[in-house]
C-alpha cells in the first residue's frame, strides 16, 4: 500500500514537535511549569511571578497554562516523512529519465523502488502505532 500525500502530511501534523504559543494574559515567554510522572508537559507564563507570589500572580500563572498532550511529537518520524517525499521524487525522476529510454538507471530504479517499499512500511507501523495512542487517550 502507498501512503497519499494527504496521509503523509496527517502524519508529519501528528508528529511534529509542539509549537508552544505565547502566554495568552501578557504575550510572554512560556516555560515547562509541570513535567514528568506519565502526565502531559505543561507550560506556563516565565513572568507571571515577576511582580511576587500573590495572588494575581498565580491567576497569571493558571490562565497561561498550556498543555502538551502529545509530549512534544517525534522528529525521528518527520525525519522518516522526509525521507519518503525525497524518494518519491527521485523515483519520478528516474521515471522521468527512463522515457529517455537510457538503458544505466536499472540498478538505480531498484534501489529507489527498495529503499520507497521499505520507507512506506515503516510509515504503516507508524501510522498504526499513532492510531493505537490516540485511541488510548
Amino acid at each position: 500500500m502507498r501512503l497519499s500525500d494527504e496521509r503523509l502530511d496527517f502524519l508529519l501534523k501528528l508528529y511534529a514537535p509542539t509549537v508552544v504559543p505565547p502566554c495568552r494574559v501578557c504575550g510572554g515567554d512560556m516555560g515547562i511549569g509541570k513535567i514528568g510522572g506519565g502526565g502531559p508537559t505543561v507550560w506556563a507564563c516565565n513572568h507571571a511571578f515577576d511582580a511576587g507570589h500573590n495572588r494575581e500572580a498565580w491567576d497569571h500563572y493558571g490562565k497561561s497554562e498550556f498543555v502538551d498532550r502529545r509530549q512534544g511529537g517525534n522528529g525521528e518520524v518527520c525525519e522518516l516523512i522526509a525521507e519518503v517525499r525525497a524518494l518519491r521524487e527521485c523515483e519520478k525522476a528516474l521515471r522521468d529519465l527512463r522515457e529517455c529510454s537510457n538503458p544505466f538507471l536499472t540498478f538505480g530504479e531498484r534501489e529507489v523502488h527498495r529503499r520507497r517499499v521499505a520507507a512506506d512500511r515503516a510509515l504503516e507501523r507508524l501510522e498504526v502505532l499513532g492510531a493505537s495512542t490516540q485511541t488510548e487517550s
